[in-house]
C-alpha cells in the first residue's frame, strides 16, 4: 500500500502539535514528580516539635491548603538544585503540584490526561490555597472533565465558592482590598515612558478607562494621526489637566458647559441559574460596571456600585434573563445585525470567542453568522439571523475567518467544529457553566 506524502505545510503543522503533546505531557510529568517530592518528604508533628527547640532544625511548611500534607522545609532545596531552579520557584511548583493532588484530585487527573494545561491548573491552585477542604472540592467537580476553561471563570467559580462559604469575609475582604486602593508611578523602559499602576475601585477604574478612549476618539476626530492606544497614552496628560479635558470633550459635544460627570442611567443585569437563586449568589452587571468581568462581588458591594455611580433616588431597571436553554424564546429576523435580545442571549451562551484556543470575552467580539449571510435583495433566505447561526468572534479571529477559508459549524453539545484551509478539523469544547 502506497502512503500519499504530507505537504510541507501539513508536515510544519503536525510538527507543531507533536511538539506541544511532547511539551504538555512533560509538563504533567513534572508536576507529578514535584508532587510526589512533596509527599515523599512529610513532617509529623513530634517532629516539628523537636524541630522547634533547635535554632537551626528543619521545620515543617504548608505549602499547600488545609488538610494537604505539611512538607519538610529543606525538600524543596535538593530539587532545585538537581533542575537548577530556584529553590524559591520550586517551592512554588510543589505547592501547586500539592494543592492538585490532595485537594483537587480531579483537576490533577485531567491534567495528567492531558485534558488541562499545567498552567491553568496551577493557576487554579493559587486561588482554592486559601478554601477550606470541602470548598476545594466543591471547585474541583465543577471545574473537572477539562473543556475551555478560562482564568475568569476559574476565578469566578472559586469567588462563588468563597462567597457561599463564608459572607462575611468575602465582604471583609471587598473592604480590606478597598482600602489598599493605590496608584504608583514607575521607572519605564526607558527615560521616555513611565509606568502607571494601581488598584482602583471598580467603577473609578471603568470610569477612568472610558474616559481615556474618549479623549483618544476626539483627539484621532481632531487629525492625530497616532494610533489608538498611543493616543490614549496621551490622554492620562491632558486629564490631569481639567481645564483642557474639559474643552477637549466638550468640542467633541459642540457646548461650554461643564461634563456632566458619570452617566445618569443604568441597567441592572443579573444573570441568574437555579442554583445560582438557590444560593442567592449574584453575578451582574452595574451599569458601564461589568462586575462578571472583575470576580463574583457581593450584594453589599453591588449595592455601593449603584448608590456611587448614580445616587440613592436612581430608579433601576432589570431585564430578565433569556433561557439559555431554549433558543426558540428567540425569534430569527431577517436582517443582518440580531436585536439587543438575541445578542445578549449569543453572548451569554458563549462567553468566549469561540475559535480553538481563544478567551477573549465575547462582550467584546463580533458577532458572526456561521453561514454567510446574504441580503434577501441578493437572493438570501429569510431568518438567517438566528441564535444557532450567530457565534461571537474576536476580531481577530472574525477575519481569520471572513478571509482565510476557514469554516466551522456548532455542534449538538454547544461546541464548535472548526476546518483550517488545510483541511485540519479542529473541536472547540462547549463553554463551561
Amino acid at each position: 500500500m502506497t502512503m500519499t506524502p504530507l505537504s510541507p505545510r501539513v508536515r510544519v503543522l503536525e510538527a507543531a502539535k507533536d511538539a506541544v503533546a511532547r511539551r504538555m505531557r512533560a509538563d504533567a510529568d513534572l508536576l507529578a514528580t514535584a508532587a510526589d517530592w512533596a509527599l515523599m518528604h512529610p513532617v509529623t508533628e513530634a517532629e516539628a516539635e523537636d524541630a522547634a527547640g533547635w535554632c537551626f532544625g528543619e521545620d515543617l511548611i504548608p505549602l499547600a491548603g488545609q488538610g494537604a500534607p505539611w512538607v519538610a522545609e529543606f525538600a524543596p532545596a535538593e530539587l532545585a538544585a538537581v533542575l537548577g531552579w530556584k529553590t524559591e520557584t520550586v517551592a512554588e511548583l510543589m505547592g501547586d503540584a500539592l494543592e492538585l493532588a490532595a485537594r483537587l484530585p480531579h483537576i490533577y487527573r485531567d491534567i495528567q490526561e492531558l485534558r488541562l494545561s499545567v498552567s491553568l491548573g496551577r493557576y487554579l491552585a493559587e486561588q482554592t490555597r486559601d478554601l477550606s477542604m470541602d470548598g476545594a472540592r466543591r471547585v474541583d467537580k465543577m471545574l473537572r472533565g477539562g473543556g475551555k476553561l478560562t482564568r475568569p471563570f476559574i476565578r469566578r467559580v472559586v469567588d462563588e465558592v468563597r462567597l457561599y462559604e463564608d459572607p462575611d469575609r468575602a465582604a471583609a475582604d471587598e473592604q480590606n482590598a478597598l482600602a489598599s486602593r493605590r496608584v504608583e508611578v514607575r521607572p519605564g523602559r526607558t527615560p521616555a515612558t513611565l509606568e502607571l499602576v494601581g488598584d482602583l475601585d471598580v467603577a473609578d477604574g471603568v470610569a477612568f478607562d472610558q474616559a481615556l478612549s474618549r479623549v483618544a476618539t476626539v483627539l484621532g476626530e481632531l487629525g492625530d494621526g497616532e494610533g489608538f492606544e498611543v493616543r490614549r497614552a496621551r490622554a492620562v496628560g491632558i486629564l490631569a489637566d481639567p481645564e483642557t479635558a474639559l474643552a477637549l470633550l466638550n468640542s467633541d459635544r459642540g457646548t461650554t458647559g461643564e461634563s456632566t460627570g458619570r452617566a445618569g442611567r443604568a441597567d441592572l443585569v443579573l444573570s441568574l441559574d437555579l442554583a445560582t437563586l438557590a444560593d442567592l449568589a449574584t453575578r451582574g452587571v452595574i451599569g458601564p460596571v461589568d462586575a462578571g468581568r472583575y470576580g463574583t462581588a457581593t450584594s453589599d458591594l453591588v449595592k455601593a456600585w449603584v448608590t456611587d455611580w448614580l445616587g440613592v433616588d436612581t430608579r433601576i431597571v432589570v431585564r430578565p434573563v433569556l433561557d439559555l436553554t431554549d433558543p426558540t424564546t428567540v425569534r430569527a429576523v431577517d436582517g443582518h445585525d440580531p436585536p439587543e435580545a438575541m445578542a445578549w442571549y449569543v453572548r451569554l451562551r458563549d462567553p468566549v470567542c469561540v475559535f480553538p484556543g481563544c478567551t477573549r470575552t465575547s462582550r467584546d467580539c463580533d458577532l458572526d453568522h456561521i453561514e454567510a449571510y446574504l441580503p434577501i435583495v441578493e437572493g438570501g433566505p429569510p431568518g438567517q439571523t438566528h441564535p444557532d447561526n450567530l457565534a461571537p468572534l474576536c476580531r481577530r479571529h472574525h477575519r481569520v475567518k471572513t478571509h482565510a477559508r476557514w469554516t466551522y459549524h456548532r455542534l449538538p453539545d454547544g461546541g464548535y467544529q472548526w476546518t483550517s484551509p488545510t483541511g485540519r478539523v479542529i473541536d472547540t469544547p462547549p463553554p463551561r457553566r
